[in-house]
């Protein structure tokens, strides 16, 4: 496995399904997109959604989850993933909404609000030293 510094998925939940991206965060700096998914919002989807971090992550290192605080819809899962003992840590939507005209966003898709909380998640984890 390569080497790399930190690990975080960022999901974004909508009613029926979620959009991830799985990142890290390398010793070059730089934010590299593993891969991206989508989830049925279900139990089931959940279970899906956790092999799929196990078979990405790296276990000698800490992985973050961070989601998007929209209204209920990502509860279900981010009870599902505390209750499993992983570190899930929930962005108000205003927050990620300006961290992504800080970087230049202007579309808004659910992919692309993964792959920014994705980077959202690696670099308040960086800044703040969690685990």
């Amino acid at each position: 496995m390569e080497t790399f510094f930190k690990q975080n998925a960022g999901v974004d939940v909508s009613k029926n399904d979620f959009k991830s991206c799985f990142s890290i965060y390398g010793p070059d700096m730089l934010i590299a997109v593993k891969e991206s998914r989508s989830f049925k919002n279900t139990e089931e989807g959940f279970s899906e959604f956790q092999k799929w971090l196990e078979s990405k992550r790296d276990r000698s290192k800490d992985l973050h989850v961070t989601v998007e605080a929209t209204g209920v819809y990502y509860e279900g899962l981010a009870c599902y993933l505390t209750e499993r003992s992983y570190s899930v840590h929930a962005v108000l939507p205003n927050q990620s909404k300006n961290y992504g005209k800080g970087l230049g966003l202007k579309s808004k898709t659910d992919k692309i609000d993964a792959r920014m909380l994705s980077r959202t998640g690696l670099n308040a984890i960086c800044v703040c030293g969690n685990r």
